[in-house]
Formats: C-alpha cells, sequence, structure tokens
C-alpha cells in the first residue's frame, strides 16, 4: 500500500491513510490532513502498514471525482455527452471518474444532483483509491489503460460542470424548530450560518463524507456561537444521514474543530 501512496502523490494527488479494508480515516481530521509529503506517507503507512490509501478531492490538489454506480449511474451519465477519456477506477459498485477543476472553479460534496447513482466528491471529500479493498473485500482497482501513469486527468466536462453550478435542489440541513436563537451569539452572524447550513448537503450515506461535513458544520457554527450550543445545529443536519453518525463520531467532530479553531486563535 506504501508503494502505491507514493505512486499517487508523484502523479500530484494528496493522500490520506484510512482503515483497512474500511473508508474511514485514520488522521485525526480525515481529508483535511491528506499530504503530498513523501515523509508523511513514509511515516502513516509505517505505522499502518495495511492501511487503504484515501485521496483527498478539490483544494488544493483541483481534482473532483464523479461516483458512478452501476446500470442506473452509466445511464445518468450518458445525458452529460461523450465525456473525454480520464483516470478511471473500479469499485465494488462502479467505477470513479477523476476529473480536473478547472481554474477558479470550487465545486462540494454532492449526492444524485446529477442523476440517479451519480454522486461527486470536490472540497471537502475524499474517495478510496487502488489498491484498496473494500469492506466487502472487493478490490479497487485502475481500468486497463486508465491509470495515472497510463493516462493525463482529464478537465472536467463542461456539461458536468455547469449541471452542478446551476442545479436547482430542496432545502437541506435546517436546524430543528426547537433550536432556538442563543442570546450569546451576534444575530446577524447566526443567520448567516443558518443560511450557509442550508447549502450543505446532508442525507448522506456511509463514505460521503459525514464526518468531514459535520466537521465543516461545527467549526463554522463555532464561530457565531458557544461550543456548548453547536451541538444542537450539527445533531440537526445529522439526522437527515444514512445513518446518521453516531453520539461517539459526532462528539468527536465538534471536539476536533474546537481544537483547531483554539489552535488558529492562538497562532
Amino acid at each position: 500500500m506504501e508503494l502505491a501512496a507514493h505512486t499517487a502523490v508523484v502523479s500530484g494527488l494528496a493522500v490520506l491513510p484510512l482503515k483497512p479494508r474500511e473508508k474511514t480515516p485514520l488522521t485525526a481530521h480525515g481529508c483535511l490532513d491528506a499530504s503530498r509529503s513523501h515523509e508523511q506517507v513514509t511515516a502513516w503507512w509505517t505505522r499502518h502498514p495495511d492501511a487503504n490509501i484515501g485521496v483527498a478531492t478539490g483544494a488544493p490538489s483541483g481534482l473532483f471525482v464523479v461516483d458512478v454506480d452501476g446500470k442506473e449511474g452509466e445511464a445518468a451519465l450518458t445525458t452529460f455527452g461523450t465525456l473525454p477519456a480520464t483516470v478511471s477506477v473500479h469499485t465494488s459498485k462502479g467505477r470513479h471518474l477523476y476529473f480536473a477543476l478547472p481554474d477558479g472553479v470550487r465545486l462540494g460534496n454532492s449526492a444524485r444532483r446529477l442523476g440517479p447513482q451519480l454522486d461527486t466528491r470536490g472540497d471537502g471529500g475524499y474517495v478510496v483509491a487502488p489498491p484498496s479493498f473494500h469492506p466487502s473485500g472487493h478490490a479497487y482497482y485502475y481500468a486497463p489503460g486508465h491509470s495515472p501513469d497510463d493516462i493525463d486527468i482529464a478537465p472536467l466536462p463542461d456539461t458536468i460542470a455547469r449541471a452542478l453550478q446551476t442545479v436547482t435542489t430542496p432545502p437541506r440541513a435546517t436546524p430543528s424548530p426547537s433550536v432556538t436563537i442563543p442570546k450569546r451569539a451576534d444575530r446577524s452572524s447566526l443567520l448567516k450560518f443558518r443560511a450557509w447550513l442550508r447549502t450543505v448537503d446532508c442525507g448522506l450515506a456511509d463514505g460521503q463524507g459525514r464526518n468531514q461535513t459535520a466537521y465543516r458544520i461545527a467549526c463554522r457554527a463555532l464561530e457565531c456561537m458557544p461550543l456548548h450550543e453547536v451541538r444542537e445545529f450539527v445533531s440537526a443536519w445529522n439526522t437527515a444521514n444514512r445513518p446518521p453518525l453516531s453520539d461517539a463520531e459526532l462528539t468527536a467532530c465538534i471536539n476536533s474543530a474546537a481544537g483547531i479553531r483554539s489552535t488558529q486563535a492562538a497562532a
């Protein structure tokens, strides 16, 4: 695994170790800890030689991945026209298509916004990379002739970029009606936070960035409310996930966000 992780770094990708045969990061802050340092890769895989490999998407590498599941996903993908040849990974149920984001374009994660069984990974996301193993035992592998050694990562097609930038989706991740505005919070900042929260993906399944999204929400919430009230907002978002994160996982995400924020404030 370590050699494959080093190879990914040579290709310009940022990697992180995942639990063996799982999709869960072994690093404290998930994909936010992804690195393109060979020294860091050596340290991680020396400590965890059987770790799966995660590849971070979005900034700074500019990688964007379309996750295609099964025949339904392949059929939905045809609506975007003929796609350029690019790096392609076979997964347990379909394939991952790697694309390069155009300069100045930032896209996040999405679930089925492009169509049935089509998910995407951008800022704040990651994918499992070859030769890792799925929990089912399936090995991730590059399609013949479509590894980073064989082919360049193609630019993201305009048809997909436009669809993600213009698609209209129902409101998501709104706090529960029982949540009241904290008296100690600045009302203007809180209203901006709640508006931002409605743009955050919810209804996420296992492996779709639930932990990373919970962490992002907690970081943003800590800018306008006390720590003990952050959990209400993160919990309200979490109830729609499939399945929701456990209390322990949610607490870990919030505590991690609080720790990072304290470190940044002290710097």
